[in-house]
């Protein structure tokens, strides 16, 4: 049966091995057969994939992991496929499996692609900082690689480097001039930092480069075009990328965005709803069906439409940004602020959305005020910063102090919370400024002068905090919770004398 396995492989009748390998495995089970079997499994999976059938092809690699779980070829087949049809998560344990087993036999080279292809799974599923150490340490190995520059342009400007990204990107088309690729992401890059014109050029050269109209360029060329006013010739884009790919999500969506800055909002709405309808899950989708139904003034609708969207994603920006919007209209400013400021938080906002975000919150806080009085907003403000501060997040405390101060310039509080994330993140100098404003309006604020004192032992000026804390110890009875850390402060303080 074996050997009439092997005669049927040689000739490419695939699924006559399987059949004959199978029978030699039931006849006499071992390891030896069931590899045998696990290739023929391996070769009829490359045959499907070539002819498109893609999950008969991930059916016969699962067969042949289960019939040779230790095969390094054949966990390297698994591993790429899984990636292929976008399981990334699998793909990302298989190669993880695959790459911390020093006894399995594979190649360096085969080993660098297996490192890199596991790069693309992380950067699927979020962990940017995990892609970017593989790509640091195969970059490491060869500096020039076109193919690992371009993903780690991309990692760079999903974690926020934009400079490093624009290097990356400008690196690879140095190394491959003739490659399209790196032309895109020249251009995503370029995009991203806010320079349409120069993207659109980038775009425009790669698609020049390509041997016919490339979908995902088209797309990219319509958001560049999209940034620029330009809607018709965006459209215009769009529709040629969807009609050499129907399936596209990315364009569905950018046609959705263009239709309704076009104010073709029923379009928009029917388009939407159709990208809903073919991805039930997908929280973009949902959050479009949102701003469609918000343009006709459908709030009600809107507002179903983006708390789906939160459902699948507690974080998704135009959501957060869409409910914010009719929270805002319906007069309930807290819930309104609290999504802005939500929407804000998100890493992956651009320097352009920020500034935009930004402007919205400050206008909503304005008519917060102007309503209510400013102390509403204010302690909306003083509440987020507290819970910045308790979390960690000290640039967005600060940031949130700031947005206070642009209402009450002088507000002792917003002061002194941002004086305490000053502090933390090393900003010695912009701290001690906001503390000597608050103890000009209120001397014996025990609140400024303790952490006045605080900043003052990281400095290492030990006598003036020494002072601060001993004002405190006066100022307050010995039941305040203060009083007990201005002891503290104290006793630290006298340590490190002693230790001088």
């Amino acid at each position: 049966a074996a050997k009439r396995g092997r005669a049927l492989l040689a000739r490419g009748d695939l699924a006559g091995a399987v059949e004959a390998f199978a029978r030699a495995l039931r006849l006499d089970p071992g390891p030896a057969r069931a590899r045998e079997l696990a290739t023929a499994y391996c070769a009829r999976a490359a045959a499907r994939a070539r002819d498109g059938e893609l999950e008969a092809a991930w059916t016969d690699l699962r067969a042949a992991k289960e019939l040779a779980p230790r095969d390094p070829r054949v966990r390297f087949r698994f591993a790429s496929h899984a990636l292929l049809t976008k399981r990334f998560a699998d793909a990302r344990a298989a190669f993880d499996e695959l790459l911390a087993d020093s006894a399995a036999a594979l190649s360096p080279e085969d080993r660098r692609t297996a490192r890199f292809r596991r790069a693309r799974a992380l950067r699927k599923l979020g962990d940017a900082r995990g892609a970017l150490a593989d790509l640091d340490a195969l970059l490491g190995e060869r500096p020039r690689e076109p193919n690992w520059l371009r993903l780690r342009a991309k990692v760079r400007l999903r974690l926020g480097d934009a400079e490093g990204a624009r290097r990356d990107a400008e690196e690879a088309v140095a190394a491959a001039p003739e490659a399209p690729e790196g032309h895109f992401v020249v251009g995503q890059v370029l995009l991203q930092r806010g320079r349409p014109r120069d993207a659109l050029a980038a775009f425009d050269r790669g698609l020049a480069l390509s041997p016919a109209p490339d979908p995902a360029l088209l797309t990219a060329r319509a958001a560049a075009r999209q940034a620029l006013g330009d809607v018709e010739e965006a459209l215009a884009d769009v529709e040629e990328a969807l009609r050499r790919e129907p399936s596209a999500r990315s364009a569905q969506l950018l046609r959705v965005q263009l239709l309704l800055g076009a104010g073709r909002v029923v379009e928009a709405l029917r388009a939407a709803r159709a990208l809903r309808e073919q991805f039930p899950q997908d929280p973009e989708a949902h959050a479009f069906c949102a701003l469609a139904h918000q343009a006709l003034g459908d709030l009600d609708e809107a507002l179903r439409s983006a708390r789906k969207a939160l459902r699948l994603d507690p974080e998704h920006g135009n959501a957060l940004v869409t409910c914010a919007g009719i929270e805002a209209e319906r007069g309930r400013f807290r819930e309104a602020a609290t999504l802005y400021e939500r929407a804000l938080g998100s890493p992956d906002r651009i320097a352009r959305e920020r500034r935009w975000l930004e402007a919205k919150l400050r206008d909503l806080l304005d008519l917060w005020a102007e309503r209510e009085g400013a102390r509403a907003p204010l302690r909306f403000l003083w509440g987020r910063a507290e819970a910045h501060l308790a979390a960690g997040e000290l640039v967005r405390a600060e940031e949130v102090c700031s947005l206070g101060l642009s209402l009450a310039p002088r507000d002792p509080l917003c002061l002194l919370l941002r004086a305490r994330a000053r502090r933390r993140r090393g900003d010695f100098e912009g701290a001690l400024a906001d503390l000597e404003e608050v103890l000009a309006q209120q001397p014996a604020n025990t609140h400024a002068l303790l952490e006045r004192a605080r900043l003052r032992v990281a400095q290492g000026k030990l006598d003036a905090a020494r002072k601060d804390a001993e004002r405190v110890l006066r100022l307050l009875s010995p039941e305040d919770e203060n009083h007990s850390r201005a002891e503290e402060l104290l006793d630290r303080i006298a340590g490190g004398a002693a230790r001088r």
